[in-house]
């Protein structure tokens, strides 16, 4: 589903052999996959959410993914 949950997201085993490819707007499925060892993650990415399009809603801001990329390097 578009967007996806993240309560979804927690149901998969990422245990370094799954990726995610998240459609979820909460950084913290991107976060919360990585921490249970996903090694692959892509997110959809928008300058502003209130522009308009298909995967806005299931996107992340460019100052949420900095912030998430900080989460991670930390």
């Amino acid at each position: 589903e578009y967007p996806t949950l993240i309560e979804d997201i927690k149901k998969y085993p990422y245990n370094g052999q799954l990726g995610l490819s998240s459609h979820c707007p909460d950084p913290k499925a991107t976060l919360y996959a990585i921490k249970q060892g996903a090694r692959v993650v892509e997110n959809h990415l928008v300058e502003n959410s209130l522009e308009e399009g298909c995967d806005v809603n299931s996107s992340l801001t460019f100052e949420q993914y900095s912030k998430l990329i900080k989460e991670v390097m930390v």
